[in-house]
């Protein structure tokens, strides 16, 4: 073992008060980290430099640490940086730098755009600082501090843990049980030049080289980077254990407690993954070796043994205290079977409360004496299973029921008692036939089969219980050293199996590290793989045990309970009708597979101890699964454990893939769906997951540049969907995957493709979307750089693709690797479902700062106090945000308004009457038409300007109105027959737009689905011959003299004129390759409303009116909108426009 360090430095980042969006679980987390690593340090007798920087949305916690930290501003980390940089540290110290808070994006500069398939960089979020001072700490800027770090102290060993997010899709869930850690991204890049470590840094100082106008990196510190889930994952925060945590956090801290700190970083993230994996989906922890690190290092460096948490006893207010509490992972006892701890002398004291901080034991065991012993320590004696804690959610008759239930069952490893779905990992509900389901928090997909009896149901619940807790099960406090087992491990793959040869056939020796085992093709079929997997001891001798965990909560009993002396070896096995078999099958469901799954996960975990144990009372069958009443299952003898004195436990997870192949339309038609080709087309399909892209882009080495420009054909950036909730498993309804949600199918390849697609591809569903959901296809064209809508749900609930992009590099399906000469092309739709979220009709009044104050009561003082005040509406698609930001970075705007207010209203299906007169109705209870004197000026994008028209001419407003700025208003209504064609090109903007564009993409995707035969409400009003909300207002409408009309439209015809806007140069070059030039160009329009259409009310004059090149999306974007918007706003009541 390597030499302990003298000192570990720690610099500690926890923010949860943030304006937008407050976490609430991170300073909790900044607050463990930070006692797991001064604890580690005084166990193994180390020196500690720590630095904290906290921002709790409270300043009631009585955590000293909570005193004494200063903000995490991006200077003050900057500045923390600084003082380690200049602290002398030694040979084989280690600093780590944790990160728990919002993480986000901004546009990168030209310099770095080809280092990231979606041309962003990544950002830290910090807390304001200074007037002036940048909130974001960029990956770049982070790099160099970490070099200059590295490089005055080369022997130093750094980790860098961070517990946040930069882009990735919210889920379905709209309440707070689980929150996302991303921030909100930024359009403006920062210049190369102005970069910390770029700007005023000599050239020798500097971590980047700029050649051909691209940078690259010349140096990187030496460190390892453990990140809290994929690039384009969100990482979660909850309630774990009664305490908000991020989930990363949390399972990275339990699994050091429970030995991780003895083991390589590799084998730490695999317990860790196994950890966060059982708790929130779409969430898989990274782990990355920087600058030569090696993922293979021990923890820190490997100097460490295993943690083994000893904690001050101390008597504090007339009560013993344990120095450890929830925060440290201590769980309390129930009833008969408490928690306890260990004193040095043997005396064992049990657990009565859990605090966040301390925990009180029980006095009994305690003498005058103890009062006296500063240094009296304790460890954990045991600790009682954890259970899955549920939420039911369900009438009093069937509570009833589930209490009969849980009384007669006396399950050991759930509890039903949460009091809300926000403090339970799982809810117990019942389906339209009063079948009990148990649901995972933010699914809507049953753990397993719907159970009709309380009492099997409760049974099953337990068994999901105890599968987790043996998954999980480690001993922190083991002395046994791993290293005495050599474990082997081979895969058999690509050779027909059966009872004859199991025993016999040959396998490829396999390491341990991200075990990943193939169906692989021989004579035109897909052969069943198999594992070896045999234990031998090197000095010592152990009893030895393992049990095999299978995808669907079963649990055998393959290595039977053994002692071995050194040398000898005993292997995994099963036993079918009296023989023993050395090999065990694995297996991917055909059911699984016919839904397009082609990944799931089992594990394999080897028991060793000093005395004998037995492993029988785990055993437990596989649950059946919630389509399927078939049990997967290899027919093996199974088995908890008397594991005393010492014992500890290997887990070995075992990735098992069935990859998918090409076929015709028919032989792909599986239970979710079906592929009908039009006319003269025909094509081989084949379906895959993100799982499969990551698999393959794992296994592919690959330079920081050449991954970005693969990665663009093969895994659109989650950043092109922005923050709209979408739902991974896009072509199923009612399935669980246990494997991760990324497992879903949601790529469809196309090889051997002929004939062109003159009508539609067809995929009809078997389980349609609902109401509220949605389903686009988009596909990537190389030669314009750019992510398409190429196919939309219809009305029957199926799925329409209308265009295909071209064949990229790399084909998902089938066994070759992207990294091979001559990669294979396919064609590759990436299909994505769409969550929409009812908006409530919300007045809000937004501050410099933008923080906002919603309900009219709470600003009727300071809008009452204004003299001029700014409201911003908005239309038909998206929201205000793109509004308001063009408002707040015009100093003319926010000059000239003392106050600026936004209204959100439910935009898709609500009568604009109604509407009119809610907007109507809060402005007067706000205090806006307070006074003499007109004061609002009105702001009415698109549909807006008719819901403000409707309450100026209608509802009697317009003596407290002085200004109506329509942009792009279709006051003579829209047809929606080109529209839904149009949907194509506005679509495509906001998937390559700036970040406010993409709350438009939500309703562009909804409009779609109903534009060609269902309309909702809102359309009705805007139908051009038919709405008799249209006919009422143009006939009868008066807003008086007093107020003044104005517009700013546009026309994509001037495009040409001003200067084009690149992207619909792009989109024109693809429409023409595609033949969709009739979807795009077609008229004087701005992508959705006609010019006519606009200018289409009496009282607007001609000297009031500004067109521009721009289209329906960009008027609060681009300059040339931004600066006609500004002038309109802020120019005299009585100028004129030209």
């Amino acid at each position: 073992m390597n030499t302990l360090p003298e000192t570990i430095h720690a610099l500690i980042v926890g923010i949860d008060d943030y304006p937008f969006c407050p976490l609430q679980g991170c300073v909790n987390d900044a607050l463990a980290v930070g006692a797991f690593f001064e604890q580690f340090s005084n166990n193994n007798g180390c020196k500690q430099q720590f630095r904290y920087l906290l921002a709790p949305r409270t300043k009631t916690g009585t955590d000293p640490r909570l005193a004494d930290a200063a903000l995490p501003t991006r200077q003050n980390i900057i500045a923390a940086f600084d003082v380690f940089q200049q602290t002398p540290m030694k040979g084989g110290d280690v600093f780590l730098f944790h990160f728990s808070g919002h993480g986000s994006q901004e546009t990168a500069s030209d310099e770095f755009k080809h280092l990231k398939a979606d041309g962003l960089n990544e950002t830290l979020d910090c807390l304001s600082g200074a007037e002036g001072e940048k909130r974001f700490l960029l990956d770049k800027e982070l790099a160099w501090l970490l070099w200059r770090l590295s490089d005055k102290n080369p022997e130093v060993h750094i980790l860098v843990v961070t517990d946040c997010c930069h882009s990735g899709s919210n889920t379905r869930d709209n309440d707070d049980a689980v929150l996302v850690r991303r921030g909100k991204p930024r359009a403006e890049a920062t210049p190369f030049e102005s970069l910390l470590g770029i700007a005023n840094t000599p050239e020798n100082e500097r971590i980047f080289a700029v050649r051909d106008g691209k940078a690259f990196y010349l140096r990187e510190a030496k460190h390892i980077h453990l990140a809290a889930a994929r690039d384009s994952e969100t990482a979660k925060e909850t309630i774990i254990e009664g305490q908000r945590r991020g989930v990363f956090s949390w399972c990275l801290l339990r699994a050091l407690e429970q030995g991780g700190a003895g083991v390589s970083y590799l084998e730490l993230m695999r317990r860790v993954e196994a950890l966060v994996r059982q708790r929130v989906p779409e969430q898989i922890p990274q782990l990355e070796a920087v600058g030569g690190a090696g993922k293979s290092t021990g923890f820190l460096g490997g100097a460490f043994p295993a943690a083994r948490p000893e904690y001050p006893v101390q008597f504090v207010a007339q009560q013993w205290r344990l120095a450890a509490g929830r925060l440290q992972g201590i769980v309390p006892g129930a009833g008969a079977r408490p928690s306890e701890v260990r004193l040095p002398d043997g005396r064992i004291a049990a657990i009565r409360e859990v605090h966040a901080s301390y925990s009180v034991l029980d006095d009994a065991v305690f003498s005058a004496e103890d009062r006296d012993n500063a240094g009296l320590r304790a460890e954990i004696a045991r600790m009682p299973a954890p259970q899955i804690a549920v939420f039911v959610d369900a009438d009093e008759n069937a509570r009833r029921d589930l209490r009969e239930a849980v009384l007669k069952t006396q399950p050991l490893y759930v509890s039903f008692e949460a009091v809300s779905a926000a403090e339970a990992e799982f809810t117990a509900c019942l389906d339209a036939q009063r079948n009990w389901m148990l649901l995972r928090k933010d699914s809507v997909f049953p753990v397993f089969l719907r159970q009709p009896q309380a009492f099997e149901f409760v049974q099953f619940c337990d068994a999901v219980g105890k599968y987790r807790f043996v998954l999980e099960l480690e001993n922190a406090n083991s002395r046994i050293d791993l290293n005495d087992l050599e474990i082997t491990l081979e895969t058999i793959e690509g050779q027909p199996l059966s009872l004859a040869n199991l025993n016999t056939v040959a396998g490829k020796p396999a390491g341990r590290d991200h075990l990943t085992i193939y169906y692989k093709s021989a004579g035109g079929k897909r052969l069943q793989p198999a594992l070896r997997c045999k234990v031998r001891l090197k000095q010592n001798t152990f009893w030895v045990g393992g049990l095999f965990l299978d995808n669907e909560f079963g649990i055998t009993h393959n290595l039977a309970d053994r002692e071995l002396l050194p040398g000898q070896e005993h292997a995994f096995a099963f036993t079918l009708n009296g023989t023993e078999y050395n090999a065990i099958p694995l297996s991917v469901r055909p059911e699984l597979q016919q839904r397009g799954v082609t990944e799931i996960t089992d594990y394999l975990k080897i028991f060793v101890s000093t005395a004998d144990f037995k492993l029988d009372d785990f055993e437990q069958q596989p649950l059946p699964l919630d389509f399927a009443a078939a049990k997967r299952s290899m027919g093996l003898e199974e088995g908890p454990a008397d594991t005393s004195p010492d014992w500890a436990v290997i887990t070995i997870p075992v990735k098992i893939v069935y990859p998918a192949d090409a076929a015709d339309a028919r032989a792909l038609t599986g239970q979710d769906l079906r592929i009908t080709p039009p006319p003269g087309f025909q094509a081989k399909y084949a379906l895959s997951s993100l799982a499969d892209v990551h698999r393959k882009l794992d296994e592919t080495p690959l330079e920081r540049g050449e991954s970005a420009g693969l990665q663009k054909y093969l895994l659109p950036p989650a950043s092109v969907w922005g923050d709209d909730p979408a739902d991974p498993q896009v072509f199923s309804r009612t399935m669980e995957l246990r494997s991760g949600a990324d497992t879903a199918p949601s790529v469809l390849e196309l090889v051997d493709v002929s004939g062109a697609l003159k009508e539609p591809l067809l995929l009809e569903l078997r389980e349609k979307p609902a109401e509220n959901e949605t389903i686009v296809a988009t596909g990537y064209d190389p030669d314009t750089g750019l992510y398409l809508p190429l196919g939309f749900t219809n009305s029957d609930g199926n799925v329409e693709v209308f265009a295909l992009p071209p064949e990229t590099p790399g084909q998902i399906f089938g066994d070759a690797g992207f990294g091979e000469r001559n990669v294979k092309k396919s064609v590759k739709l990436f299909f994505r479902k769409m969550i929409r979220r009812k908006t409530e009709n919300t007045l809000a009044l937004v501050h410099p700062d933008l923080t906002s104050v919603t309900g009219p009561e709470n600003m009727r003082a300071a809008v009452s106090a204004a003299r001029n005040i700014l409201l911003l509406t908005h239309g038909i698609f998206g929201n205000t945000e793109d509004k308001v930001a063009a408002a707040m970075q015009s100093e003319r705007i926010r000059g000239h308004y003392d106050a600026i207010l936004t209204y959100e209203y439910e935009n898709l299906n609500t009568d604009l009457r109604e509407t009119a007169r809610d907007l109507f109705d809060q402005l007067k209870r706000a205090g806006a038409c307070d006074g003499a004197s007109p004061r609002l000026t009105l702001v009415g994008p698109s549909m807006g300007g008719l819901v403000c028209r409707w309450m100026i001419e209608m509802e009697g407003a317009a003596p407290h109105v002085q200004h109506l700025l329509m942009v792009a208003t279709p006051n003579l209504g829209s047809d929606l027959a080109p529209f839904r064609q149009r949907l194509f090109g506005l679509m495509g903007k906001a998937l390559n737009g700036a970040a406010v564009l993409k709350p438009y993409l939500s309703p562009l995707s909804f409009l779609a689905k109903k534009a060609d035969k269902a309309f909702w409400r809102t359309l009705d009003d805007l139908h051009p011959t038919q709405s008799k909300f249209l006919i009422a207002l143009n006939a009868t409408g008066n807003p008086g003299p007093a107020v003044r009309y104005s517009l700013l439209g546009g026309n994509l015809e001037m495009m040409s004129q001003n200067g084009a806007d690149p992207y619909w140069v792009r989109l024109k070059k693809f429409a023409t390759k595609a033949a969709l030039d009739h979807l795009v160009f077609d008229g004087p329009h701005d992508m959705a409303v006609e010019v006519e259409s606009q200018k289409g009310t009496r009282w607007l004059k001609p000297e009031h009116t500004v067109v521009v090149g721009v289209d329906h999306l960009s008027y609060f974007v681009e300059k040339e909108g931004l600066e006609a918007f500004e002038r309109l706003l802020t120019e005299p009541i009585g100028a004129e426009f030209g």
